[in-house]
């Protein structure tokens, strides 16, 4: 994920020696007691930068590169500096494949129109407030409205599916008569999207009343949907 915000590259910078570190784990040029080999991390590196093409981009930018590429991790924040940072600076997030990502002035890009960033977002003022009299609904509702959603648009038709489960499967299965008034069906909608350079399905347990071209924005915690928002309605996806 790529954090939408006013900063510039200006205001961040990256600790280099962190960097090296885990860019020597990828290329396999530590000791065992962990000592970087700085020349064997540039030699590998620079054949890197030859082999891949990557002639444009200085040494020091491509290893950056690179490190993008390969990073795993979860804290990538621990290998930046950033000037001015507070998390309300972030407006959200779009999906950063970087396979699919062109290098122009020594600069990432993404050569796509993402004026879906720009849409309404939630505003909470305009959301009718819980009365519920258990507390762990109220403490649901607190936590999901920190989250900062993922923008993206629909790409494709979005199809509406839904599965009615027959009287004898319902019995097999558990089922009593009450299943017979209406518990027994499934909903479900698969949409085709698109975040900055990813690109792809999701489904989603509820019926989302969306078109094909439609702005939409993703509310995630903990690699599950618990939102979703598009055509100015809010779907929850509590489980």
């Amino acid at each position: 994920m790529v954090a939408i915000t006013d900063l510039n590259s200006a205001d961040i910078a990256i600790d280099e020696e962190k960097l090296k570190k885990y860019m020597a784990g990828i290329v396999k040029v530590k000791s065992i007691f962990g000592k970087i080999d700085e020349d064997r991390l540039k030699e590998e590196i620079e054949e890197l930068r030859i082999s891949e093409k990557y002639e444009q981009l200085s040494y020091d930018d491509f290893i950056k590169y690179l490190f993008l590429k390969n990073y795993s991790g979860k804290s990538i924040e621990n290998y930046l500096e950033i000037n001015g940072f507070r998390e309300e600076l972030i407006k959200g997030y779009i999906l950063l494949d970087i396979k699919k990502i062109e290098i122009k002035n020594g600069k990432l890009c993404i050569d796509d129109e993402m004026d879906y960033i720009l849409n309404e977002t939630i505003d909470y003022d305009l959301i009718p407030k819980n009365n519920s009299p258990y507390l762990i609904d109220q403490r649901k509702d607190e936590i999901t409205d920190k989250i900062k959603p993922i923008f993206a648009k629909i790409t494709g038709y979005p199809i509406l599916q839904t599965d009615i489960m027959g009287f004898g499967e319902g019995f097999i299965l558990g089922g009593d008569l009450a299943d017979l008034g209406g518990r027994n069906h499934s909903h479900e909608t698969i949409l085709r999207i698109k975040s900055g350079s990813y690109e792809d399905n999701i489904v989603l347990p509820i019926i989302v009343f969306a078109k094909a071209g439609m702005p939409i924005q993703l509310y995630i915690d903990e690699k599950k949907i618990e939102k979703v928002f598009c055509d100015g309605v809010i779907y929850k996806l509590w489980q």
